[in-house]
């Protein structure tokens, strides 16, 4: 894991916004609420955007799975863009792994992921 702790508010994006307006946290066994229902990736805990860089997906949970393990990671490590998986999930219509997230909603408009991809840029060169 990083030593960084990272702003949910960094690079010109408050990603806090999003995961809201994309139910990111919704609770009931599908998506990353504090069980880590989705894919054992809790969103909810405070300092979770600090293992992104570098770090890889879990095995998940009985409930629901990851097929992501050995896909990750997250955030690659020295990516002057802040590429990897975070983003792939949710830019790509069919991303290297599952399905694209925003699972139970439409996808992130391009506007929301140029957002993201300012906050993934900004937590890869902290």
């Amino acid at each position: 894991g990083s030593s960084v702790s990272l702003s949910l508010n960094g690079g010109g994006c408050d990603i806090s916004v999003l995961i809201t307006k994309y139910k990111c946290t919704m609770s009931g066994g599908l998506c990353h609420d504090s069980m880590g229902s989705g894919a054992n990736f809790d969103m909810t805990t405070t300092g979770w955007q600090n293992k992104l860089v570098g770090g890889n997906p879990k095995t998940g949970t009985a409930n629901v799975a990851s097929v992501c393990v050995g896909k990750g990671p997250y955030i690659i490590k020295g990516s002057p863009t802040g590429d990897g998986l975070f983003i792939q999930k949710i830019s790509e219509a069919a991303p290297p792994c599952g399905a694209q997230m925003p699972f139970v909603m439409t996808a992130a408009t391009s506007d929301d992921i140029a957002c993201f991809r300012k906050w993934t840029t900004y937590a890869d060169n902290q």
